[in-house]
């Protein structure tokens, strides 16, 4: 079949209608196509544009039949009919489009696996050794740190530490960390971890011993200490769990701000602030048994968690008196993606409700440079035991990292309810007078560091907290192949701590005085500065200085022991100024 230029209305328009007639017959394959395929012939002249003859097909209907081609075709009628070729056209090539993004997100996807089908494993060291399966279905790593301590005071010290106990000012090496575990993954959702410190003890000595006749008199024998390992982080977990996220039950952190959801493996300074130790590890080392859930957005601009446990005052995950349930969330509302967070704005707030354990409680704090084992460290604040129904604890937290600068702050603020304090002192045997109401302490800490050397505190969004240091550079000192040295830097970071703890309440003036303790003084206050200097020799391990100034006042503990045997008394609580210096040589995997 030949078009024949007179029977058509216009020419142009009868090539237009012919060219997309044409594309749409040969997708379909008709029989009308093969016979006008050869015979049509429009010159150069006449603009025919022809569609892709690959494209693939339309319906069989769309035929020549259905457009009959005589002369008596006005131009409008054609002009209706090629709408509709053209219209049909269209939204084949939009169909075809479509089934060809389905077909390639069909090959992209990923082929499912049988988790635990291979069960291989392979070794490899990311900031520990690890072995893993190829779909990392199954996971093991080794984890594990070492924090080894030198510290000492001057002679001036002393008055600071009067009254105290324990170490005092002395001049100490010690083991503050010694922990050693496993973590891991299984089956793709459940993890695990399983972790003990070796450096928690207990001592045998009451005051006096066979050697130490008199309870005023320190003397090298008088250091009867036995260590006992504790559990640290021992629970078991699911992730990706629909509202909930990850959760974990065993021994666990409570969601308790931002110095306490920061590992010890990273920690600014040697010690968390003051308030940290009378607020939030209390006498548990940081860990109580229970469960915890947190979850993140997928903008992972947030998250948010909440925990239930035991209030346990003891390190061994045991405990059979008070709850504790604590909810914290946090915020980025500036976050440099292109930098990998260089540059960001956290704030945060949790709150913490506690039921007292035996309707009594505790607020104390050590010191920020700890000399010895864990059972001679002096109490520098001390409200001794008073007697509460319960306590709700508030702690707003912010951090901002602009590149090598790092500015941190918390703010503690405890209400105690239903106060009382002992009025008779009676060994073992509760008795506590009328109730005093709610009594309120606080405290707070700021910070702020600078690297030398150029890095930046790394960001761990899904958590909300800081972690690892990576030094641009590790540090090398060492004969070179030439015979001369070669050293690299390593990093090196500055920072300074104002640290005030506040824990005279009013309501507890006389706390303490059925046991020797003064009318009118509370559980003190203490203020440290701190000057830091950290030496980042890899991801590993660091080198931390600190010098530390602080001042207290008298806390409600006993302000003179009385004598033993005839012994002379110890000195009274005086308060004073402590200057103090430690270095720890640290290494965690």
């Amino acid at each position: 079949m030949r078009f024949s230029w007179p029977h058509w209305p216009a020419p142009r328009l009868c090539a237009r209608f012919a060219a997309t007639t044409l594309s749409l017959a040969l997708a379909s394959g008709s029989a009308d196509a093969q016979q006008l395929a050869p015979t049509f012939e429009p010159t150069a002249n006449q603009n025919v544009i022809f569609a892709d003859p690959g494209i693939p097909p339309v319906p069989p209907s769309t035929t020549f039949a259905s457009y009959p081609t005589n002369g008596t075709s006005t131009t409008e009628e054609l002009e209706a009919r090629l709408r509709d070729l053209e219209s049909r056209y269209q939204d084949q090539q939009m169909k075809f489009a479509s089934l060809a993004e389905e077909k390639a997100v069909e090959k992209e996807a990923p082929k499912g696996v049988i988790v635990g089908a291979d069960t291989k494993m392979s070794g490899n060291w990311k900031d520990s050794a690890a072995l893993e399966t190829a779909d990392k279905a199954f996971k093991v790593k080794w984890r594990g740190r070492t924090q080894f301590d030198t510290i000492g005071f001057t002679d001036s010290s002393q008055p600071y530490f009067n009254g105290l106990g324990g170490n005092q000012g002395d001049t100490t090496v010690d083991f503050r960390r010694l922990r050693l575990g496993t973590e891991g993954t299984i089956y793709e959702q459940f993890d695990f971890a399983v972790e003990l410190d070796f450096i928690n003890c207990f001592t045998s000595n009451a005051g006096t011993n066979a050697l130490n006749p008199y309870g005023g008199l320190k003397n090298a024998f008088d250091r009867q200490f036995f260590g006992i390992p504790a559990p640290t982080d021992v629970w078991i977990g699911v992730r990706e769990l629909p509202i909930f996220g990850t959760a974990r039950i065993g021994n666990i952190k409570p969601v308790n701000g931002l110095e306490h959801a920061n590992s010890s493996r990273f920690l600014d300074f040697m010690e968390r602030s003051l308030n940290q130790d009378a607020f939030v590890g209390r006498f548990n080392n940081g860990f109580q048994p229970g469960m915890v859930f947190w979850n993140n957005n997928d903008e992972q601009t947030m998250t948010y968690g909440t925990s239930v446990t035991m209030n346990a005052y003891n390190v061994f995950g045991y405990d059979a008196g008070g709850m504790d349930v604590a909810s914290r969330v946090t915020w980025t509302p500036w976050y440099d993606e292109e930098s990998h967070g260089r540059y960001h704005l956290h704030l945060g707030f949790s709150t913490t409700e506690r039921r007292c354990t035996q309707g009594q409680d505790r607020l104390r704090a050590r010191g920020s440079l700890r000399n010895g084992i864990a059972q001679s460290w002096s109490n520098v604040a001390d409200t001794t035991v008073f007697f509460s129904s319960g306590s709700t604890l508030l702690i707003p937290e912010v951090s901002l990292v602009m590149g090598r600068l790092h500015l941190q702050a918390e703010y503690f603020g405890q209400f105690n309810r239903d106060v009382a304090i002992q009025t008779t002192n009676v060994p073992a045997q509760p008795n506590p007078g009328p109730n005093l109401g709610t009594a309120y302490f606080q405290g707070y800490y700021m910070q702020a560091s600078w690297f030398l050397t150029g890095e930046h505190r790394e960001y761990e969004r899904k958590t909300g907290s800081y972690g690892r240091v990576v030094p641009y550079e590790n540090f090398h000192w060492m004969k070179s192949g030439n015979g001369g040295n070669l050293l690299t830097r390593g990093a090196w970071q500055v920072l300074y701590r104002y640290d005030l703890l506040d824990l005279n309440a009013p309501e507890l003036a006389n706390v303490n005085i059925a046991n020797g303790g003064n009318p009118g003084v509370g559980g003190g206050t203490v203020v440290d500065h701190t000057l830091g200097l950290n030496h980042f020799l890899n991801p590993n391990m660091k080198v931390q200085y600190n010098f530390v100034v602080a001042d207290r006042s008298m806390s409600a503990a006993q302000t003179a022991v009385p004598a033993i045997a005839g012994g002379a008394p110890a000195q009274p609580q005086t308060g004073g100024t402590s200057y103090g210096f430690g270095v720890r040589f640290a290494l965690d995997f």
